[in-house]
């Protein structure tokens, strides 16, 4: 939107007061985000440089690759038969269900729980067997 972006209604900000030591050098600037509300969502940090309150420098531009960063969009769809393929099962007897769950943009190298549960699409509630889900 090339707007900032707001939490709990306002800007995300971060700034650094500092001495410079050297002519050339770098800072480094830390924000906190609830990155929950930006699945999916590219965000790019605008820099200024203010020196006795006057700005003396910017880095501003919203293509810049070297300024964004993406914050993923994890996403589950499942895909449930059972054991012989098929997607009735026989009212007599016990039955395997199999769910492959496909799983996207996760980020590797952490761990993650693939949790199921069984719903009752008549109710819309959880299956209950023995009052247990």
């Amino acid at each position: 939107t090339n707007a900032p972006i707001l939490q709990d209604g306002k800007e995300i900000t971060s700034t650094l007061t500092f001495i410079a030591d050297k002519a050339n050098g770098t800072k480094d600037l830390e924000f906190v985000v609830n990155a929950s509300v930006l699945k999916g969502q590219t965000i790019v940090v605008f820099e200024k440089l203010f020196r006795d309150g006057i700005e003396v420098a910017a880095h501003a531009d919203i293509n810049d690759d070297n300024q964004s960063v993406r914050v993923n969009n994890p996403d589950v769809h499942t895909t449930a038969v059972f054991e012989d393929g098929l997607t009735v099962a026989d009212s007599t007897g016990l039955f395997t269900l199999n769910d492959t769950v496909k799983i996207k943009e996760i980020l590797p190298g952490k761990a993650y729980l693939v949790k199921g549960i069984l719903m009752d699409k008549a109710t819309g509630e959880a299956l209950l067997v023995h009052g247990q889900p």
